[in-house]
């Protein structure tokens, strides 16, 4: 029996590999994961909440992006592209490419069962430690069903759950609102 060796890459190579691919991948702790495609629902609800979101800020003072918009965070490692990051418009990034940034305020994130490599949870658990992230927001996209994670004071998180198109989340640190009708617009859900 072969078995096969797991090479591990430094942050460095990662950047530079993913600089130059067509495909999207995410780096933690020196391996690298592909990021594959996803399902009409998932990609109508991140559309919903990119062209919402951007449309709230607009002629303010903070700036949303997609998901080609790669995120990092020192602490641990994690490069990432989640579906939705917003940022003041003091941006930091990690070098003079521009292409990755380090203290996104809200974090939103879509989900499906075959879309991500880590899970909600171990993603969360990552995120929680950009200083800057004051809200992070789950979306599901096989039912109607939001969390939002909101940091308190005292640097621990204050869950709520909504999960009526009736309902709207408030994002307090970047002062909009966004409803849920608005983020599920044109999805179907079997029952």
């Amino acid at each position: 029996m072969i078995e096969s060796e797991i090479k591990f890459i430094s942050q460095q190579e990662y950047l530079d590999f993913e600089r130059f691919t067509l495909d999207k991948h995410e780096y933690f702790e020196g391996e690298i994961f592909v990021i594959n495609g996803a399902s009409i629902q998932y990609n109508k609800i991140s559309m919903n909440c990119l062209f919402h979101v951007s449309n709230k800020l607009k002629g303010g003072s903070f700036e949303s992006f997609g998901s080609k918009f790669r995120i990092h965070i020192p602490e641990n490692t994690f490069f990432a592209y989640p579906d939705l990051s917003i940022f003041s418009d003091n941006i930091s990034t990690t070098d003079e490419n521009d292409d990755t940034a380090t203290n996104p305020i809200v974090i939103i994130e879509v989900h499906s069962k075959q879309f991500r490599t880590f899970n909600k949870e171990n993603r969360f658990a990552l995120y929680r430690q950009i200083n800057s992230l004051q809200e992070y927001i789950f979306i599901d996209s096989e039912k109607v069903f939001v969390e939002k994670y909101i940091r308190n004071d005292n640097n621990s998180w204050h869950l709520t759950t909504l999960d009526n198109l009736n309902q709207t989340i408030e994002l307090n640190s970047i002062q909009i609102e966004l409803k849920l009708s608005e983020i599920y617009d044109r999805t179907k859900f079997i029952i």
